[in-house]
């Protein structure tokens, strides 16, 4: 499975389009200039380094835990410079909105966001990853 991090701001255009290749503002300001949806092999390194790394200023409730399947991908590996990119690896070509799934945490029965005020996400039996058409549905 691939991980990929995101804005809360961007899920709207994500639940209609799926991830689109692109070189974000915040991949610039770390002078990552390719364009692709880039992702990460390790759910961990997903929420920890590239969400420090790409929204250094955001709450992790700020943002959401995607995954997709990178089966039958064609997908490239890439450094740049001197400087290690965390899951340096990324598509040339879009997910559909279908093959991506968000990430929520069972606390206690109920299903939460996984953000700075637990840590749920790292037992993997807490982990509930739901199709992202239902997002609009567990927002709140």
């Amino acid at each position: 499975m691939a991980y990929h991090v995101t804005l809360k701001d961007n899920m709207e255009g994500i639940i209609n389009k799926g991830l689109i290749p692109m070189c974000g503002i915040n991949s610039k300001r770390v002078n990552d200039n390719i364009v692709g949806v880039f992702f990460d092999d390790s759910l961990y390194s997903a929420i920890e380094e590239w969400s420090n790394l790409l929204y250094e200023n955001k709450r992790k409730d700020d943002l959401e835990i995607l995954r997709f399947n990178i089966k039958n991908r064609k997908w490239v590996t890439q450094s740049n410079g001197d400087y290690y990119m965390p899951g340096s690896w990324y598509l040339e070509r879009s997910v559909d909105p279908d093959n991506i799934d968000f990430l929520r945490v069972v606390n206690n029965g109920n299903l939460e966001h996984a953000d700075d005020s637990n840590d749920l996400y790292y037992d993997e039996s807490n982990l509930i990853w739901t199709p992202i058409k239902t997002y609009k549905q567990h927002v709140q």
